[in-house]
């Protein structure tokens, strides 16, 4: 532990006793014993690289590598077909040569980049949605081995709003 005559000087919160077990793990080193995550798993946990459904179970993505960046397409949504018994297309893209498409097995994201700062971090990426035929700015962070949040905006990140998808199956 750091002896408190290292301290002096500093004033406050700094002095109490847990600012110096923290100062002292910090600087020492802690958790004789406690093996830590393995690079490749740390990596895996980060990943966001699998089979996602969305928070109304209605939709599942599959996010795949696509050359240095993540992307994603539609892989099943519960209800393929319309009313009228003909398949589910694109017919609100604003690109007109691209209505005809499926939506199972379209492009729904891509272009994440992983973040130099954090690695749970996919940014500067986007979203389709099909219902409205817009393209959105987005970024995705993997929340443990389980959670994704997606964040979809307009311009700004405060400009937007979150999905938190669920893992259904890797790879």
């Amino acid at each position: 532990m750091l002896h408190p005559v290292a301290l002096k000087g500093i004033r406050g919160a700094w002095t109490t006793p847990l600012a110096l077990a923290l100062c002292s793990a910090i600087f020492f080193g802690c958790g004789h014993g406690v093996k830590p995550a393995s690079s490749s798993q740390a990596s895996v946990e980060a990943s966001p690289v699998g089979l996602w459904t969305t928070p109304d179970r209605k939709t599942k993505i599959r996010i795949a590598k696509c050359g240095g960046k993540m992307c994603g397409t539609v892989a099943w949504v519960e209800h393929p077909l319309r009313k009228n018994g003909e398949v589910a297309r694109d017919d609100k893209n604003p690109k007109s040569g691209l209505r005809s498409r499926t939506i199972v097995g379209m492009p729904l994201m891509g272009g994440f980049t992983q973040s130099n700062h954090e690695t749970k971090l996919w940014e500067n990426g986007w979203i389709y949605d099909p219902q409205s035929g817009k393209t959105y700015s987005a970024n995705i962070t993997v929340e443990g081995a389980q959670g994704l949040r997606l964040h979809g905006y307009v311009g700004l990140t405060i400009i937007g709003g979150s999905q938190l998808w669920t893992r259904i199956g890797r790879g």
